[in-house]
């Protein structure tokens, strides 16, 4: 399951996380520091209620982000 750890994120952080696992160069994440009408820049999940129920994120956010990565290489390729 894809929760969340409930830590705020940047759009552009998470685009920057999956450019270095993906082994892309540092100028893959050009954004235009523009943030477009209905969007958001950053990301924080509300896990009030699976916290309840014992819920702890226990998979980093760059970790995540690299396992998937090579998952998607792996069969997708």
């Amino acid at each position: 399951y894809n929760v969340a750890s409930g830590a705020p994120v940047t759009v552009r952080r998470v685009a920057e996380l999956v450019a270095a696992a993906a082994g892309l160069g540092d100028d893959a994440v050009r954004p235009d520091g523009q943030v477009r009408p209905g969007t958001t820049g950053l990301s924080r999940p509300s896990i009030e209620k699976i916290s309840r129920l014992g819920f702890a994120a226990h998979v980093p956010l760059v970790t995540g982000i690299a396992e998937t990565v090579a998952w998607v290489r792996r069969y997708h390729a």
